[in-house]
């Protein structure tokens, strides 16, 4: 009888310090580092040079046809969408909706449906 209470003691000792290791402070840290900012400047791979400037008071910029052409807007964004307006001198205004994640802090990967049909590509940030 002693030998068996021996055991269930060990027995209990373990399962104890086994549970006791189980916490999630580690799945904590991964979503804290994954909280990137789209706060850059970024380069569509793929294009002549298109890039979308994000500023930290909400403007943004969108350079294409090999930096030639530019427009200036402001956005918003959450989670998993990127929201820019852009107003011309007319006031008519246009809105894009794009998604987005990153693949790591420096490059994100985005669909949008601009020209009316999905596009999807790859902006790396631009490092200085």
């Amino acid at each position: 009888m002693k030998k068996k209470i021996i055991i269930l003691g060990i027995i209990l000792i373990l399962v104890t310090v086994g549970l006791s290791g189980c916490n999630d402070d580690e799945d904590k840290e991964d979503k804290e580092e994954e909280n990137y900012s789209v706060v850059g400047t970024w380069s569509e791979r793929g294009t002549d040079g298109d890039q979308f400037i994000f500023k930290g008071d909400g403007t943004c910029f969108v350079i294409y046809e090999s930096g030639t052409q530019s427009v200036e807007g402001t956005y918003t964004t959450t989670d998993t969408l990127i929201k820019m307006t852009f107003t011309g001198e007319s006031g008519v205004g246009l809105t894009l909706d794009m998604t987005y994640t990153f693949l790591s802090e420096n490059i994100l990967s985005v669909k949008h449906s601009l020209t009316g049909e999905e596009q999807e590509g790859i902006l790396d940030r631009e490092l200085n």
